[in-house]
C-alpha cells in the first residue's frame, strides 16, 4: 500500500469482455488491492470472469469493414458519446474529488481532457494503439482527419499518457507530438492467476494431451496467422502421435484448420477449445509445451504473451521492435522474419525435438517478467509514480 490511500476515477467506454476488458478489470483491481478507492465511469457494466461466448458467437463481433454508412453512424455515435460522458464524468468528479482520472482512450473521445481541463484534476491517458490510423485501415473512418486531431488533442491535454510500447511512442514523436509527458508501460499479468505453479494436468487429461509435447495459440484464430503451417509442420514428423496443437480461441480460421486437420489424419492431434473464460486462460497455457504468437500489429503489446511467459512457457514471435522489448532470441524466446511463416514453423519444429532448449527459453521467458516487473500491481504503482503521488 502506498502512504496515503486516495480516490481514483477510472474512464472508459468499453463494454467488451476480450483483452481490452481484463486490462480494465486488472488495473482496476490492483489499485483497490493498493488500498485505493476505485470509482467507474463508463459506458455500461462489464462482467468479470463473464461466461465464454459459444464457438461461433465470437466471430458476430468482428467485422472486418463496416461500409461509409455504418462508419459514419459510429463516428457520429462515437464522438457524441462525449456529451454523456464528460457530464457523467464531471458529476463524479464533483462527488468523489479524486487524486486523477484514468482513462482508456477510444475513438473520438476526449471527455477525460475536457474535463480535466476545467475542474484541474490530472488526467492520465492510457493508449494502446494509434485508433484513428488502424480504425481508418480496419474498418475504414470517413473522417480520418479529424478522428486523428482529436487523438492528438487529448494527448496534448493529458497530464500523462501511459503507451503500451515504446514503439507506440515513438509513433506519436514522428506524428510532431511532444512524447516528454509519456510513460511506456507494457501489459501485465496478475501472479496468484499466472505462475509456473498452476496444474497443466486438467486439460492435458480433457484433450488426451499427456505425454505429448503441445504447441499452443490462444487468441482470434485468423488465416494471417497461418496456424495451417504448424500443422503441416507437426504432420510432417515421423513420430508425430507424440505432438500435439491446442488452439483456445475462436475465429474465421478455425473452420478450414479442422479441415486441414481431418484431411491429413491428425484430427487427434490438433485439439480446438473453443472459447475460454479469461479465468480458464492460465489451465489451458499450462497444458503448452510451447507457446506461438504468429503476428501482431506493429505498435502493440500483446496481453497473451505475459500470460505465456508468466506460466514460463517458451514462445515463438515475429522479430519486430514491439516484442523485441520484451522478447530477445535465444535467451527468451524465439524470433523468425516477419512474414516468414516457414521459419515460424521451424523455430516450432527446433523447440518440439529439443527438451532442453525448451526448458530454457521457458525458464529465459519467466525470469523476464519477474526482473521487469511484468505485473498489474507494478503498473498501477508507476502510474502513481509518473504524479508524484508514491
Amino acid at each position: 500500500m502506498t502512504k496515503t490511500a486516495m480516490k481514483i476515477i477510472y474512464h472508459h467506454r468499453t463494454r467488451g469482455e476480450d483483452a481490452q476488458g481484463v486490462h480494465i478489470s486488472e488495473l482496476q483491481t490492483a489499485w483497490r488491492a493498493m488500498g485505493h478507492e476505485l470509482v467507474e465511469v463508463s459506458l455500461g457494466s462489464r462482467k468479470q470472469d463473464a461466461p465464454a461466448p459459444k464457438p461461433g458467437d465470437a466471430r458476430k463481433g468482428h467485422s472486418e469493414g463496416r461500409g461509409k454508412l455504418g462508419s459514419l453512424i459510429y463516428e457520429f455515435l462515437s464522438f457524441g458519446y462525449n456529451i454523456v460522458g464528460a457530464f457523467r464524468l464531471w458529476q463524479a468528479v464533483r462527488k468523489v474529488k479524486p487524486a486523477f482520472i484514468y482513462e482508456r482512450h477510444s475513438i473520438h473521445l476526449v471527455a477525460g481532457a475536457v474535463v480535466s481541463k476545467f475542474t484541474g484534476v490530472p488526467l492520465v491517458l492510457e493508449v494502446n494503439a494509434p485508433l484513428a490510423e488502424e480504425m481508418s485501415k480496419q474498418s475504414g473512418l470517413v473522417a480520418q482527419g479529424f478522428a486523428e486531431a482529436l487523438e492528438h488533442w487529448v494527448i496534448r491535454n493529458a497530464t500523462r499518457v501511459v503507451v503500451v510500447t515504446d514503439v507506440l511512442r515513438q509513433y506519436y514523436a514522428k506524428k510532431g507530438v511532444d512524447v516528454s509527458h509519456f510513460e511506456v508501460m507494457h501489459n501485465g499479468v496478475d501472479p496468484a492467476r499466472f505462475n509456473a505453479q498452476v496444474s497443466p494436468l486438467t486439460v492435458r487429461d480433457r484433450h488426451n494431451l499427456q505425454g505429448r509435447c503441445v504447441v499452443g495459440f490462444v487468441g482470434w484464430v485468423r488465416q494471417w496467422h497461418r496456424l495451417d503451417l504448424m500443422i503441416d509442420a507437426l504432420s510432417s514428423l515421423p513420430d508425430r502421435d507424440n505432438f500435439a496443437m491446442l488452439v483456445v480461441g475462436d475465429g474465421p480460421a478455425v473452420p478450414a484448420l479442422r479441415e486441414q486437420a481431418e484431411r491429413l489424419g491428425m484430427g487427434g492431434n490438433i485439439v480446438f477449445a473453443g472459447p475460454v473464460r479469461h479465468a480458464d486462460i492460465p489451465d489451458h497455457v499450462a497444458a503448452m509445451d510451447i507457446t506461438v504468437l504468429p503476428s501482431i500489429p506493429p505498435y502493440a503489446s500483446p496481453m497473451k504473451l505475459f500470460e505465456y511467459m508468466a506460466l514460463g512457457k517458451a514462445v515463438v514471435v515475429p522479430d519486430q521492435p514491439n516484442l523485441r522489448e520484451i522478447v530477445h532470441d535465444g535467451e527468451n524466446g524465439l524470433c523468425f522474419p516477419v512474414g516468414d511463416y516457414e521459419a515460424f514453423a521451424a523455430c516450432v519444429l527446433r523447440l518440439a525435438q529439443d527438451t532442453a532448449l525448451r526448458a530454457r527459453m521457458g525458464q529465459g521467458a519467466l525470469r523476464t517478467i519477474e526482473e521487469n516487473g511484468h505485473f498489474w500491481r507494478c503498473n498501477a504503482e508507476r502510474v502513481n509514480r509518473s504524479l508524484g503521488l508514491a
